[in-house]
């Protein structure tokens, strides 16, 4: 019984635990978020705001394709196009996309892992060449350092793309499970 309250209740688990749950709260309506912020500030112990938003909200494409325009440089905003500049060399991402693809091809035993950056990370590359030597934890970047440990153990030559942002969620992993244990992961 205690489950499915938990089930049709969300804040519940988070109430359990000490925490004032309130949400959810629309994102997207700046005064009343305004109005709940200034409230919260009067609670006392630890509260959990639970705030819904909708990644490109007000601008249709980027509602519609929120990959493409999650880091987004100039563009048009009535055609979505990119604005091209001056021309660049090419970025680290697209370097290190192409680079990795080129020694999976001539290795089986590299693959990848990213933390639900694939884009970001030049990796959706490799995910469209190489599918089953590639792997996705979604927000768990101490299970893709981890992952990537025991996939060393097994013969594996694993490559663990994550912003270095990130990255700091995974430093005991790093530590304990890559380098004390002298694997193989770059």
């Amino acid at each position: 019984a205690k489950r499915v309250k938990v089930i049709l209740f969300p804040g519940l688990l988070f109430e359990e635990m000490g925490f004032t749950y309130l949400g959810p709260i629309d994102g997207h309506d700046v005064c009343k978020l305004i109005e709940v912020l200034n409230d919260v500030r009067s609670l006392k112990g630890p509260v959990l705001l639970h705030v819904v938003t909708k990644k490109g909200r007000g601008y249709e494409k980027a509602e519609a394709d929120p990959i493409k325009y999650h880091g987004v440089t100039r563009f048009n905003p009535e055609t979505g196009e990119t604005l091209k500049g001056p021309s660049a060399p090419p970025t680290y991402t697209k370097v290190f996309s192409q680079t990795l693809c080129q020694l999976a091809k001539e290795d089986e035993k590299i693959v990848a892992i990213t933390a639900a950056m694939p884009e970001g990370t030049g990796l959706d590359a490799f995910r469209d060449k190489f599918a089953h030597r590639y792997f996705d934890v979604g927000l768990g970047e101490q299970h893709a350092v981890t992952f990537a440990a025991g996939l060393a153990r097994g013969g594996f030559k694993p490559v663990v793309a994550i912003y270095s942002t990130f990255l700091q969620r995974a430093y005991d992993q790093i530590i304990h499970d890559v380098c004390l244990q002298n694997l193989h992961v770059v």
